[in-house]
């Protein structure tokens, strides 16, 4: 490389880092702003209509008679339970003669320390400020409740027994009168807001019921229970009731006096909601949704998620899962099907993972079994994710899963509809799914953003520099195959300045692209691919100017073989009508006679069946086809003579190839057919050849068998394998001199 193209190239690849970073000023994952869960506190953020609610609840909590009592706020988590206690705390800051204390009893790390904290809290709370004050209540109230402090962490028939002896041997009656007449003096209802319950191990959550029910009829005290009444009954049924949630709610009932429900969020305020945080993650994360993704994102989360959004919180959770993922992704994969991806992963986290974990179910790949055999066991594999779902949401996932994968509807998908699914960067498609599962671009694939940054600047850059950015693109494993499937994604939309830039780029690079077959059931190589993409590149470029370029890809392209298949890609097939016709047919004869003297110029420095050993053949054909046949001989003739050893790597290229199931990567047949040897005796008298295999090995060779040693080497089988059809030629007088089948590549 000389250094101008060096510093060029240094350029073109800090501007591609430029790109990668800024890509047109999307913003940094780092840098975005997650939803806050926390609750809302005053009336002007109620949203979801839990003032009246908590205004009436204050009125009940701040009775004025002096009888204690409890109630419970039920609700599940993220409904709304703490923001209505807050909301009930401002209502009651209208009462004078009612006092709010908040106890949270999830902050202590041990039981022990709950009572001690409860009553330090109704101490402070009753007005007493002086010190001394403050002694006296907490002594009196503490002579009481020390005595059965002990009971709060012990099981039910222990507490009983405990509570017994101490009833017996100590004088409560007497103490419990006491802390009653200071609190009935103090002329204030005490509303104690107790929160956070359910969050709470069985024990902790056994250990608070039993410090309220053991206080709760102390007079002017009412103590109001936020919490899920679903897990704390269940919690106190495995203290009480052998693990039945049933005797665990009985309980409750002896404790909770009032048992309200939180009022449902209404379903229109939430979906609102949701819709406000979405569009501003989108709008944060600098994406847009097509009109027609916009509607099919609103379908499919109706019917397949919505079902699922209860709470606010619920809500939050999804928005901040989108608030992650879509900056990290953007445009490396579906906005719509990410979207719909993350939701499945917040809502039915089950059925996510089982996705995850089953690619070959929910996108497929080419397969010999029958379609009936194929539906059956997809339709028994998805029953059995969704069974542990209700009817109806195992209806709404379903829907939603054949919408994000049309493969499960349909396994005969068309090779036009997988193309378009690639285009948008679905989750159908196979190269895509991992991406929405990984967060990140799999090391042997190659990054749309990247790809899609070298092309905005193709016109800026040179034809060496653009070459220079597909090389970088394709160092890796399997990344070579996966930038040219995406370069042919966009080869009909780009413009006649791009297209001539990046046919000419990708003729130079061609030494990336490998002559291996992809699995599954690929057809075609790396290389042939790249070819196609070559022709169809040029096809964008106006009739008049297709010739020039055509002429500077087959004298560019590398390497030589790489040459030969784009020139064999640019040719008119005899079957194709005159219309279809890329070039005019001068210009066809005269590129491929450009090709010829390519090959005669590289094959004076290097055999091109040692320079390039799985493309020899097809090279001294292309040459003698397009350029002088007695110069192919001649040539062949002085290599073989003063170079005998060569017949090894000759007869070597003239086996047939075969690919590799599970590599792709072409492999030589060890037999050489009769049909190969035609091919080859057509370009160089069989006797020369002859003459290099006896000298390689030896005279005995005329005398052997097709299927002779099978212990030798692939090269020395194919040596006995030419001598047997020498000598069976010889035999029969036949004329060997017939050109082999295939076209001109």
């Amino acid at each position: 490389m000389t250094a101008r193209r060096s510093k060029r190239a240094d350029r073109a690849g800090r501007s591609r880092k430029g790109d990668r970073a800024a890509d047109e000023g999307a913003p940094s994952p780092g840098n975005v702003t997650y939803f806050s869960d926390e609750p809302i506190k005053a009336q002007p953020e109620d949203r979801f209509k839990l003032w009246p609610f908590a205004r009436r609840l204050a009125e009940a909590a701040g009775r004025t008679d002096s009888s204690g009592f409890v109630i419970g706020v039920y609700g599940k988590w993220g409904q709304g339970k703490t923001s209505a206690l807050n909301l009930m705390a401002s209502a009651l800051e209208e009462a004078p003669h009612v006092v709010a204390a908040r106890f949270n009893p999830w902050v202590f790390s041990r039981t022990a320390d709950l009572v001690p904290a409860f009553f330090t809290m109704l101490a402070e709370i009753l007005g007493r400020s002086t010190t001394t004050a403050r002694e006296k209540i907490g002594r009196v109230l503490g002579d009481y409740i020390g005595p059965i402090a002990g009971t709060l962490k012990a099981g039910a028939g222990e507490a009983a027994a405990k509570f017994g002896s101490r009833l017996t041997s100590i004088s409560l009656e007497d103490r419990r009168r006491r802390v009653e007449k200071m609190l009935l003096e103090s002329g204030r209802r005490v509303v104690v807001l107790v929160d956070d319950v359910d969050r709470l191990d069985v024990v902790e959550t056994c250990a608070v019921l039993k410090l309220v029910r053991l206080t709760a009829d102390f007079p002017n005290i009412t103590y109001v229970l936020a919490f899920d009444d679903e897990r704390v009954s269940a919690a106190l049924g495995r203290d009480y009731g052998n693990a039945s949630p049933e005797a665990g709610r009985q309980f409750l009932e002896k404790i909770v006096q009032v048992q309200l429900h939180l009022p449902i969020a209404d379903g229109f305020e939430l979906r609102r909601l949701l819709s406000e945080q979405i569009d501003a993650v989108l709008r944060s994360a600098g994406l847009n949704l097509s009109e027609d993704d916009s509607q099919s994102f609103g379908r499919h989360f109706v019917e397949g998620l919505s079902p699922r959004v209860k709470t606010p919180r619920q809500a939050k959770l999804y928005a901040n899962a989108l608030q992650f993922a879509l900056p990290l992704m953007r445009g490396e994969v579906n906005v719509k099907d990410q979207m719909l991806i993350e939701g499945l992963r917040v809502f039915y986290p089950e059925v996510y993972l089982g996705v995850r974990a089953s690619p070959e179910l929910f996108v497929g790949t080419l397969t010999l079994e029958r379609e009936e055999e194929v539906r059956k066991r997809t339709t028994e594999a998805l029953d059995l994710l969704l069974a542990d779902l209700g009817k109806r949401e195992r209806a709404a996932t379903r829907g939603l899963l054949e919408g994000l994968f049309p493969q499960l509807v349909n396994r005969d998908i068309s090779g036009e509809s997988y193309a378009r699914w690639a285009r948008e960067k679905r989750v159908c498609v196979q190269e895509y799914f991992p991406r929405y599962f990984r967060y990140t671009v799999p090391e042997q694939d190659v990054s749309d953003r990247d790809v899609e940054a070298l092309l905005r600047r193709v016109p800026s850059l040179s034809v060496e520099d653009v070459a220079t950015g597909l090389r970088d693109l394709s160092t890796g494993e399997g990344r070579a195959e996966r930038l040219i499937q995406k370069l042919r994604l966009v080869e009909d939309d780009v413009g006649p300045l791009v297209a001539s830039r990046v046919a000419l780029a990708v003729a130079q690079a061609g030494d990336s692209f490998a002559g291996t077959r992809s699995p599954p059931f690929r057809f075609i190589s790396d290389r042939e691919q790249a070819a196609i993409l070559v022709m169809k590149l040029l096809c964008r470029l106006p009739e008049q100017e297709r010739p020039e370029l055509a002429r500077r890809i087959v004298v560019s392209a590398t390497p030589l073989p790489f040459a030969v298949d784009c020139a064999a890609w640019l040719m008119t097939s005899k079957d194709k009508p005159e219309e279809k016709r890329i070039l005019p047919e001068d210009v066809e004869k005269e590129i491929l006679e450009i090709l010829a003297r390519r090959i005669a110029r590289a094959a004076e420095a290097k055999p091109p069946y040692v320079e390039f050993p799985g493309d020899g053949d097809r090279l001294l054909w292309t040459w003698r086809r397009h350029g002088s046949e007695s110069e192919v001989s001649s040539y062949l003739t002085q290599r073989l003579r003063t170079q005998p050893a060569e017949v090894v790597a000759l007869l070597d290229c003239f086996l047939p190839t075969a690919w590799a199931a599970e590599s792709g990567v072409p492999i030589r047949n060890p037999d050489l057919p009769r049909e190969r040897y035609n091919d080859l005796v057509a370009l160089v008298p069989a006797e020369t050849v002859m003459e290099s295999v006896r000298s390689v090995y030896g005279p005995e060779i005329e005398k052997a068998e097709y299927y002779g040693n099978r212990d030798a080497s692939r090269q020395e089988k194919a040596a006995r394998q030419f001598a047997h059809h020498y000598r069976k030629t010889q035999e029969s007088g036949q004329d060997p001199s017939a050109d082999p089948p295939g076209g001109d590549g």
